[in-house]
């Protein structure tokens, strides 16, 4: 079995959505998130990780976050393991990770986020790395 982990550094969007500048502000000191909704109110980059794991022609993913499906097909189609499975969610929730045109179209999802639409492609290629160095 062989594994990895990187530490990934994802950007905060500058036009936070107000539904989620609401809830980031009335957050409490005593809540689990209370530091990570003040780094984002800084305008402070998400850091969280992604992990790869492989034993023979099979890999198993770990992004934080819930990616949209072109992100989680992309890290199949370039990994090099036969089979490639992706989980969200895996150690982080840092909310929904749209593809770029999502948060031109609108939706439920890139209102939801605080992640800039950069975020999940940069996830991504972390994610496609981590396999490759495996």
């Amino acid at each position: 079995m062989k594994a990895k982990r990187a530490e990934v550094s994802l950007p905060v969007r500058k036009d936070i959505p107000e539904r989620m500048l609401e809830r980031i502000k009335s957050a409490k000191p005593d809540e689990p998130r209370y530091e990570h909704y003040k780094r984002i109110l800084r305008g402070e980059d998400v850091v969280t990780e992604v992990q790869a794991m492989a034993l023979n022609d099979t890999a198993i993913v770990g992004v934080p976050g819930e990616v949209f499906v072109e992100y989680e097909l992309e890290i199949r189609e370039k990994s090099p393991y036969k089979y490639t499975f992706v989980s969200e969610l895996a150690n982080d929730s840092i909310g929904y990770v749209p593809i770029p045109k999502a948060y031109e179209e609108g939706g439920y999802e890139p209102t939801a986020t605080v992640v800039a639409p950069n975020a999940g492609v940069k996830l991504t290629q972390s994610a496609i790395n981590l396999l490759k160095e495996l």
